[in-house]
């Protein structure tokens, strides 16, 4: 599963209908960049001598610590390996977070 979530900040000066407006427009388009990033990772596959350019970083690495949090998909239960579909679903809330954990 997977949760996606944006929170807008209301501009001041403008009215609600214009700060609504925005906030829509903001969250319809991060909506349509984390799809494109879902399509992306639905279809990645892992290269195992990957052709490296200078400035790629420490792949081979960075692959060593995540071979951690592998599995063989053969010990992978198929209920959990199937697929979902990834729907758009937009709640528009007037609840305000709690951020004391964020400097503003």
């Amino acid at each position: 599963m997977l949760n996606f979530g944006v929170m807008v900040k209301k501009y001041p000066g403008m009215s609600e209908e214009q700060n609504r407006e925005i906030a829509k427009a903001y969250v319809k388009q991060s909506q349509d960049a984390f799809a494109e990033d879902v399509a992306i990772w639905d279809n990645k596959v892992r290269i195992d001598n990957p052709i490296l350019c200078e400035g790629d970083g420490p792949v081979y690495q960075l692959r060593q610590w995540y071979q951690q949090f592998y599995v063989d998909r053969a010990k992978v239960d198929p209920a959990l390996a199937d697929k979902m579909v990834f729907q758009h679903t937009y709640t528009e809330t007037d609840l305000k977070p709690n951020l004391d954990h964020v400097d503003v």
